[in-house]
């Protein structure tokens, strides 16, 4: 079994776009970048400006013909994305795992176990401060 860590970044019009996938049929937002992992081991980071739709679509085909996994943090944002881009097909056809809710069912405890008016915090920055401290500041 392989993995790949994958994961794209939006932007918009406004800022507030940038999290609205449906906001790219109407040219107010778009995907800015992707970055990809090798699913095959090594240190290579794949990653490209402005994707082409066929790129994006040759690399979920390749997950999806070579039964490659596809590891992302927050997994239904890029979904939402690729599918609102015309990928839907080539995404259905890939399997997938979401990392943040991965640790999030690991760790989970009941909301009572924290102090008043705390919760615990999933965001990616917060667990690369935690787990990952030489690089914080990524």
């Amino acid at each position: 079994m392989f993995f790949v860590a994958f994961d794209i970044e939006t932007w918009g019009k406004l800022p507030e776009y940038a999290l609205q996938p449906c906001r790219l049929k109407r040219d107010q937002a778009w995907i800015t970048s992707a970055a990809w992992t090798n699913p095959f081991g090594g240190d290579q980071v794949f990653g490209m400006l402005d994707p082409p739709l066929e790129k994006l679509r040759t690399f979920l085909d390749f997950c999806a013909f070579n039964d490659v996994r596809i590891v992302g943090w927050n997994t239904a944002f890029d979904v939402a994305w690729l599918i609102a881009a015309g990928l839907r097909d080539e995404v259905f056809k890939c399997k997938w795992m979401d990392a943040m809710l991965m640790w999030r069912h690991l760790c989970v405890r009941p909301e009572f176990a924290y102090p008043a008016g705390a919760k615990q915090s999933f965001s990616l920055k917060n667990a690369v401060r935690q787990y990952l401290p030489d690089y914080a500041d990524y």
